[in-house]
């Protein structure tokens, strides 16, 4: 069977720094288009070259803050790292029975 390696405080660390790395630019970038948005709105000047970029940032952002919700309400960033041993482990039972079978037609 395949040894399962624990979880680390390291992995965990590097696990948030990569998604703070991700998030932190995305939102800096929907942020400053809500920005301009107000801004524009505000003055009057031309607000609709700014309605269809946000509605779009808006929309997407919605659509993937929903699938987050239902990935973590479904537990599937609870093991990550399990379906790869999984994997593996049915891989040398196929190898031993395609062996088991290759060494009983030979008999």
């Amino acid at each position: 069977m395949i040894d399962h390696p624990q979880e680390t405080k390291g992995k965990r660390i590097a696990l948030w720094a990569m998604a703070f790395a991700i998030l932190i630019p995305g939102a800096y970038g929907f942020l400053s288009k809500l920005y301009e948005f107000i801004h524009e709105a505000a003055t009057g000047d031309e607000v609709g070259f700014t309605i269809f970029p946000l509605a779009n940032y808006f929309l997407v952002t919605v659509g993937m803050a929903c699938l987050f919700i239902w990935a973590v309400a479904h537990g599937m960033f609870r093991n990550i790292e399990d379906p790869k041993y999984t994997m593996l482990e049915r891989e040398e039972e196929l190898d031993r029975r395609q062996a088991q079978s290759t060494r009983s037609e030979i008999s």
